[in-house]
């Protein structure tokens, strides 16, 4: 911790673009009050608002204690992922604010229901690493340079170098995740909570008290970032929003509707890797065409779902909550520990579908599970096949090539049952029409096949240099 505040007190500039503003970079002139202001505005509670915690947490289970033992003791009682018949991570999800909705008669309930559903697949696991734990997580960030980031923020990064604006990758400076990495992993398979995460992206965020650091809302970018995303909160806690408006065909929109063009126009110019607010302007700019369409009517709603991340807490981003809920962290937002300056967020995210080098078997796959049957990861074989069935689901294609291959099959059946049929005397003439646009369609096949394995490629490199600094024998 002690590295992190060093590099915090050493930064005199901020990194801060578009409407983004801190203590360094902020002033009395016309243009950081309007940055202000609209971070004020950002801030403020719409008129929907719900609040999410752990139903459960093992340090109130009969004197039980969080981390390891905790966690035996939750697989004790229930063999499984289940404790008193809940599951593991369930959360409670309830309204604490409801205003402009009292005398439309459903209208709660329709928005209730509406939560419920987005957040359903949402996981919170209180103490998910001990603090002996937090500890080695912490120290393992230590030897990396902590960079200034936006808002008033510090970062690492371990993983691709992502052009955002091109959707491109690049492999130049990543040589795996963090050294911490197998205490994740073994204590997702303990609670039965791995499945089928592989993560090959790792962030670390350092929050600074004195920097009044903050996270502005946005999507992960779903182009490259999967299904699954894990937060886990370190050395102080904090609440996390998620942002979106309901409409009324009960469809989530990324973020607030109350976004200004000038707001808009200030997020273009500000745009760039790090801020990641292409996904939420993408939102924005899907509601206008829905208003315009008039799918949008009076009844829209903006609803924001706080949640609360207690100090070691590990958040399961997935489902609507992951792709269709802008979430940010605000600076007024982060409960410091008594006496302390900072707070640590480290995210572990998976790759999306078309760059998945699976479904196994494949060298990858196997090269991956010997990895994880010996130290540090030392995962039991059950635990190895949780993690690789999930990309035979048909969720990642799997069996996918065998159904494209008897669609293919059937339409040249159908296609030579059509020709039969047809008049001999206009033969030649389909003929040549027909290949025609067989040779365009093989081209346009080609083409994608090779970008499709082209992906593939670089999802398997991503996968081996993820997992490099754990491929020397222990």
């Amino acid at each position: 911790m002690e590295a992190i505040l060093e590099a915090a007190a050493k930064a005199s500039i901020c990194a801060c673009k578009g409407v983004r503003v801190c203590p360094l970079c902020s002033g009395d002139d016309p243009s950081s009050r309007s940055k202000l202001a609209a971070m004020k505005r950002a801030e403020a509670d719409p008129s929907i608002v719900y609040q999410v915690r752990a139903r459960s947490d093992w340090e109130n289970r009969e004197g039980k204690k969080g981390g390891e033992e905790g966690r035996s003791a939750w697989r004790r009682v229930c063999g499984c992922d289940k404790v008193d018949g809940e599951e593991v991570g369930e959360i409670e999800v309830w309204c604490v604010k409801a205003e402009g909705v009292e005398g439309v008669e459903g209208e709660l309930d329709r928005i209730d229901a509406a939560v419920q559903k987005a957040f359903a697949q949402v996981k919170l696991v209180p103490n998910f690493v001990s603090e002996e734990e937090e500890v080695t997580i912490l120290e393992s960030l230590a030897g990396k340079e902590w960079v200034v980031s936006q808002s008033g923020r510090l970062k690492q990064d371990y993983g691709p170098k992502a052009n955002f604006k091109k959707k491109k990758l690049k492999m130049e400076g990543f040589s795996g995740l963090p050294s911490s990495t197998p205490i994740f992993y073994r204590n997702l398979c303990e609670l039965g909570l791995a499945r089928g995460f592989l993560p090959v992206e790792a962030g670390a965020i350092a929050y600074v008290k004195s920097r009044r650091s903050a996270i502005d809302a946005h999507v992960d970018d779903e182009w490259v970032w999967g299904e699954h995303l894990l937060t886990l909160s370190l050395c102080s806690s904090c609440i996390m929003s998620f942002d979106a408006h309901l409409l009324e065909n009960g469809e989530w929109v990324a973020g607030k509707s109350g976004q200004s063009r000038e707001e808009k126009r200030r997020d273009e110019e500000g745009g760039g890797k790090e801020g990641r607010v292409g996904e939420e302007k993408k939102g924005e700019a899907n509601l206008s065409e829905k208003r315009e369409r008039g799918e949008c009517k009076e009844c829209e709603v903006d609803v924001r779902v706080k949640v609360e991340l207690p100090r070691r807490t590990l958040i399961i981003s997935c489902g609507s909550a992951r792709h269709n809920f802008t979430h940010a962290i605000f600076s007024d937002h982060i409960q410091y520990e008594e006496g302390g300056e900072l707070r640590v967020s480290v995210t572990l995210r998976e790759l999306s579908t078309p760059y998945l080098p699976f479904p196994p078997p494949s060298p990858t796959c196997a090269a991956l599970a010997a990895l994880l049957e010996r130290e540090p990861f030392r995962l039991p074989p059950t635990s190895i096949d949780a993690v690789f069935a999930h990309f035979r689901s048909p969720f990642y294609g799997g069996g996918a090539e065998e159904e494209g291959e008897r669609e293919r099959e059937g339409e040249i059946e159908r296609k030579e049952r059509k020709e039969k049929r047809g008049d001999e005397s206009g033969g030649a003439k389909k003929e040549g029409l027909r290949g025609v646009k067989e040779r365009e369609e093989k081209s346009e096949s080609g083409e994608e096949k090779t970008k499709e394995e082209g992906r593939r490629s670089i999802g398997e490199e991503l996968v081996h240099r993820a997992f490099l600094p754990f491929l020397s024998p222990s």
